[in-house]
């Protein structure tokens, strides 16, 4: 599955290493639509070692695509306010990455999950 992969090669370009995953994280399942086979891919990478954060990867790796980073911040919101290994947020990663110009980009794509509360 195309997720999977992409999924795979930003956890790579994360972390620097291959996943391991626990037996129970792969399901038998088949996915019947391209959603649930997102889902399943998801599922399997939340219970990888080292702990992945995908919106944080998508932020950190320069060659990801705004798309990606669209996506990851859909499918994941609760890690908006999530801090990484290093303790950062992924809106310090963005800041730190890139500067104001990209990170003020990203925010204004998605002004309400950016905002301070």
């Amino acid at each position: 599955d195309a997720w999977e992969k992409a999924m795979l090669l930003l956890y790579m370009a994360y972390t620097g290493i291959y996943p391991t995953f626990t037996e129970s994280s792969h399901s038998s399942s088949i996915a019947q639509s391209e959603r649930e086979k997102k889902l399943l891919a998801i599922q399997r990478f939340q219970s990888a070692t080292p702990p992945f954060h995908m919106l944080h990867a998508s932020i950190q790796v320069a060659e990801c695509p705004l798309s990606v980073f669209d996506e990851a911040i859909e499918l994941f919101p609760e890690q908006l306010q999530q801090k990484d290994s290093s303790g950062n947020l992924p809106l310090m990663i963005c800041l730190n990455a890139f500067g104001k110009s990209k990170s003020k980009a990203c925010c204004d794509n998605h002004p309400h999950d950016f905002s301070t509360k």
